[in-house]
């Protein structure tokens, strides 16, 4: 019955406000989240964003003035004296699991699978995508070309950001996020959060091991992507607050729920 029906003879009034609690009937579209929402604070996420963007900018006038070399020499130094077949194997397997093509089979999945589709699959996109975008327009801008030594795996272009440390810290800290909020499930939580944290790091640190990047580049690709998945999920968690009519006409099946 809505809002505007009279109850039929027999049938109790329903109070003003309580018709979609009502058994049988729906919330509106992006209620958990927008409810969810309204318990952020923008401004905080949004300044921690910019604070990111900052240290980016400052990684790379480190970078570009030459006062990383010290810090990258350490690091690939430190990984190269572990290389060996067998790890050289590992590395390949989790630098490609942080593959584009792997994220993209991540993403297809979490838009096949309702739950996540309706939960997720808009903002994580979103991150991914502004994530690739921004990376290949600051490694022309950039222009930092890939390290001179021992190459275990073969790449080209530009190597400032790490685009795989980039993508991947874009794609999994949303993820994190997002979960967060949608359970309150201590399991749950520390499980997404260790693994994706894991294969952040791991899939970052296997690029400078292979000699494809140098570990500022990882850095700085870590320090963006953390700062555009804060502010993709932030977005998100504002629009779905502000705009809940227009996201209520979004086709059922990519509804926010």
């Amino acid at each position: 019955m809505s809002a505007g029906e009279k109850p039929k003879a027999g049938q109790p009034a329903l109070r003003p406000g309580t018709e979609d609690r009502q058994p049988g009937l729906r919330p509106g579209a992006g209620a958990d989240a927008a409810s969810a929402a309204h318990k952020i604070s923008y401004p905080a996420r949004f300044i921690v964003s910019g604070v990111l963007v900052v240290l980016f900018a400052i990684l790379t006038a480190l970078m570009l003035t030459g006062q990383l070399a010290g810090l990258e020499g350490s690091v690939y130094a430190f990984l190269a004296a572990m290389i060996s077949p067998p790890l050289t194997s590992v590395a390949i397997l989790i630098t490609d699991l942080g593959a584009p093509t792997a994220l993209i089979v991540i993403v297809v999945a979490l838009i096949i699978i309702p739950y996540t589709r309706h939960r997720m699959a808009i903002p994580v996109v979103g991150s991914a995508v502004l994530a690739v975008i921004l990376t290949n327009v600051l490694k022309v801008l950039i222009a930092r070309d890939r390290p001179d030594i021992l190459r275990l795996v073969t790449e080209s272009g530009y190597g400032f950001p790490s685009g795989h440390a980039f993508s991947n810290a874009a794609f999994y800290v949303i993820v994190i996020l997002i979960v967060f909020r949608l359970t309150k499930s201590g399991a749950i939580r520390s499980v997404v959060l260790v693994v994706g944290a894991l294969l952040t790091f791991f899939i970052g640190t296997s690029r400078i091991y292979l000699g494809v990047h140098y570990a500022g580049d990882v850095l700085a690709g870590w320090t963006l992507g953390v700062a555009v998945a804060l502010f993709s999920d932030t977005l998100w968690c504002w629009a779905l607050g502000r705009w809940p009519q227009f996201f209520a006409k979004l086709p059922r099946w990519l509804r926010p729920a």
